[in-house]
């Protein structure tokens, strides 16, 4: 289908860097399609591995599709991606890293769920929650599907800083997509988490949250930036980025409601335990769960989860059973 003839237009975001094992595949899931996108902007971030020679064979090929942006110096992922969200001029914007892929018929689909269900990308806020295919290094997928009934428990904000929606940057609409912040400046320092950090600043601008029922991105487990960092380092970037949301909604960039401020700093506690487990932070943690069960007991199941996740780690049985010890006693008194 010719780009002219789309009900709505569609940019595509593609960061790469030293990936020309995978790029190939990634573009051609978007570019093998009988529906083409009307642009992909492809951020290149100084790849030395002929990665940059695979993207120039493709905008040669697509002249009027690829834009091609090519770093002069290798400057991070989050810089990269703050060169590109400026220039997309879609009705949707979806993000693809170059070493995952999207399912096959993917803007065909997102075109008739759009039109089927009446929505409309450039006066509408929304963000398209399609299943997310999760492929493991040991050959099984994951797959996760968004329902009406998960959407439902709470704003785009409050499901994304309880992590109860998984989503890959897919089916933004134009009228979402205006508020896109930038990543911070101090993202190399927060970590591979700080792409959460933006995630949780951006949903504040989102009205809605629209479960879409097709596969959208297909993500490679164990082959990306995660998986050649340590868990321990993972863990200190994960607490980055949340005493970093609490420091933008202290300042007034981000709002949060008295539940979710509570959340926030149990979840803060918590992963202070898991980094360091001692006395203080043991206690620390018990305060800010007790809180959680007062404030907000709609989050008790989230909260049991979360201890749950960790109970395979002894240090982690008995932070539990101090935390419920310290929490019964406090409803008792």
């Amino acid at each position: 289908m010719r780009k002219s003839q789309q009900p709505f237009t569609h940019s595509f975001i593609v960061v790469t860097y030293n990936q020309a094992a995978f790029v190939k595949a990634a573009l051609d899931s978007i570019l093998n399609e009988d529906v083409l996108p009307d642009e992909m902007i492809i951020g290149d971030d100084a790849s030395t591995d002929g990665t940059q020679g695979i993207l120039d064979e493709y905008q040669k090929k697509f002249p009027e599709i690829i834009k091609l942006v090519l770093q002069e110096k290798n400057c991070g992922i989050f810089e990269n991606l703050n060169t590109l969200t400026s220039l997309p001029q879609g009705d949707f914007v979806h993000f693809l890293a170059g070493d995952d892929i999207y399912a096959p018929g993917y803007i065909d689909n997102v075109n008739r769920f759009v039109l089927g269900n009446g929505i409309d990308p450039r006066s509408e806020s929304f963000v398209l929650i399609p299943h997310v295919y999760i492929d493991l290094p040991d050959g099984r997928r994951k797959i996760h599907k968004c329902t009406e009934s998960q959407v439902r428990q709470g704003t785009p904000l409050s499901l994304g800083l309880r992590e109860k929606i998984t989503y890959r940057y897919t089916g933004i609409s134009r009228a979402a997509f205006v508020n896109w912040p930038l990543y911070p400046t101090d993202s190399e320092e927060i970590g591979v988490y700080a792409d959460r950090l933006q995630w949780i600043h951006f949903l504040q601008y989102v009205a809605r949250l629209i479960p879409a029922p097709f596969p959208g991105n297909i993500y490679r487990a164990g082959v990306g930036i995660s998986a050649r960092t340590n868990a321990r380092t993972q863990q200190i970037s994960y607490l980055n980025s949340l005493n970093a949301i609490k420091e933008l909604a202290k300042h007034g960039s981000i709002t949060l409601s008295p539940a979710d401020s509570t959340f926030l700093n149990f979840e803060i506690a918590f992963r202070k335990a898991i980094l360091d487990p001692g006395v203080r932070q043991y206690m620390e943690l018990a305060v800010r769960s007790a809180e959680l069960l007062f404030a907000s007991p709609g989050d008790i199941p989230t909260m049991s989860m979360m201890f749950a996740k960790q109970l395979i780690r002894t240090p982690f049985y008995y932070m539990l059973r101090n935390v419920v010890s310290n929490a019964t006693r406090a409803l008792r008194s």
